[in-house]
């Protein structure tokens, strides 16, 4: 396996995640680049596509807006003096 050489720019902020990352996990920060990046934890998160959660969340929602109507129809037949 051959190697490349790779110059990049960073940002002050990431250099010094990366830095303080490796530190805690013990490796150099070329180390920790290459962990990162051979783990797949580089890959970038589209900001465009729904969450992973979004369409649980949306179901949920709808059935306690269903539960709540429900209820608020309950409701108004009891102060009618309905039956439940």
């Amino acid at each position: 396996m051959g190697t490349r050489k790779l110059t990049i720019i960073l940002p002050d902020d990431l250099h010094a995640r990366l830095v303080s990352q490796a530190e805690r996990e013990r490796r150099s920060l070329h180390g920790q680049m290459l962990y990162l990046l051979e783990s797949g934890a580089w890959e970038p998160v589209d900001e465009r596509a729904p969450h992973p959660i979004a369409a649980q969340s949306r179901r949920i929602a709808a059935e306690l807006e269903m539960a709540l109507a429900h209820a608020r129809a309950l409701a108004a037949r009891l102060e009618a003096g309905g039956a439940p």
